[in-house]
């Protein structure tokens, strides 16, 4: 079994890639309690716009 090195414990390796991150909205109206800011994974930004949020570039 591998030693594993303490100062590499939960580093992300320098070859991964990272996604962007899309930042997401919705109207307090629409959110009735719940949060209104997202940060999204590309992924699953369409999910997130059926469920009534918008991409946005303000936050």
């Amino acid at each position: 079994m591998a030693k594993e090195n303490k100062n590499q414990k939960g580093a992300i390796p320098a070859n991964s890639i990272i996604p962007k991150i899309i930042k997401m909205v919705r109207t307090v109206d629409d959110a009735k309690g719940e949060p209104t800011k997202a940060d999204v994974h590309p992924d699953e930004v369409e999910n997130f716009k059926k469920g009534g949020w918008k991409i946005s570039n303000d936050y």
